[in-house]
């Protein structure tokens, strides 16, 4: 006889790295005695004067056999662009910088956010929104660096544009008594007891004859109530029908950056 409000949630949002694809960058050899060309990093012959690019960076040959990199520049990973140093983009609502730290080129995290999951919007480490019943949080894990988006606040739906905290049990106007449970990644709004509803806003038990019933205004007299599936059915002189018994079941949305 369980029936579900649910709502989807997710719970937690992937989270990022602080940093992507560093490179390092080489530098130059002194040539041997009588070579006139380059031998690079990988034992690639590189003629005098030549240039030519590994990724993103440019190096130069030089007559006396050595060589250097000539023109540092990052390889935007959102779409493989290659930028100069000190420039800064966005991949969603990260921001990252080309930098050049230590003999290392790479794309660094310098604002951590995340997209709120109700409009898109990107929103700063510490913001707080609603979805619905479900609260959520952009974070950030500081033992790791990593940040996302998580459900702090789990409340069911009552249906009636209500909200129920975990572990609340309620009646609404039907006679159907929810309680509010947590399955996974859903909050469940689940069915524990229904009764049949009368004219005179009482609850009795199933099965039960001979009460008065209203709905649409009418009144109807001699009423019979008795379980047929996720319904409730009626049956009085003049009048037969049904409500529903249904569950309601939300989504934990777990999103991750």
């Amino acid at each position: 006889m369980n029936t579900y409000f649910a709502l989807f949630v997710i719970l937690v949002v992937p989270m990022c790295c602080s940093g992507t694809d560093w490179v390092k960058v080489e530098q130059g050899i002194a040539k041997q005695q009588g070579q006139a060309d380059c031998v690079d990093w990988n034992g690639v012959t590189r003629p005098a004067d030549s240039t030519w690019m590994s990724g993103c960076i440019e190096y130069t040959c030089y007559s006396d056999g050595s060589y250097a990199a000539t023109n540092l520049a990052c390889e935007r990973h959102t779409d493989s662009v290659c930028i100069d140093v000190g420039i800064y983009y966005y991949a969603g609502c990260t921001e990252y910088q080309c930098q050049y730290v230590d003999g290392y080129l790479g794309n660094a995290v310098t604002r951590k956010r995340c997209a709120r999951n109700t409009d898109g919007l990107c929103v700063d480490i510490g913001a707080t929104w609603f979805d619905g019943c479900i609260g959520y949080e952009c974070f950030e894990d500081t033992s790791s660096g990593s940040w996302g988006t998580r459900a702090n606040v789990l409340a069911c739906s009552d249906g009636e544009g209500g909200c129920q905290n975990l572990g609340n049990t309620w009646k609404n106007d039907n006679c159907v008594t929810y309680q509010c449970i947590q399955d996974g990644n859903y909050l469940i709004s689940q069915v524990i007891n229904v009764e049949c509803n009368t004219c005179t806003e009482a609850c009795v038990p199933m099965n039960s004859t001979g009460f008065c019933f209203t709905i649409g205004g009418n009144t109807y007299q001699n009423c019979l109530c008795y379980p047929d599936g996720n319904l409730v059915r009626y049956q009085c002189s003049g009048y037969y029908g049904y409500q529903s018994r249904k569950d309601i079941k939300i989504l934990i949305d777990t999103n991750k950056v």
